[in-house]
């Protein structure tokens, strides 16, 4: 084999796993981001103190105690 040839694998290899590392990170910052903008979502539910599937009157009326808390007025 001559120089030329092991030199030249070895750059095909290193182009191969520098690419994969990339996009590796790239994902992965990706998914990082969406995490962060999936904990700055506001769960209102959980302000208001009520379970996801609460009835209109059960939201309305935890939205007017949180309110009276707030804004005692």
């Amino acid at each position: 084999m001559s120089t030329f040839y092991i030199v030249g694998v070895f750059l095909l290899l290193f182009t191969i796993l520098m690419y994969w590392i990339f996009t590796e990170n790239k994902r992965l910052l990706q998914e990082a981001k969406l995490a962060l903008k999936k904990s700055k979502r506001k769960d209102y539910y959980k302000i208001l103190g009520v379970d996801k599937n609460a009835s209109t009157d059960e939201v309305k009326k935890a939205y007017r105690k949180r309110a009276l808390v707030h804004h005692p007025g």
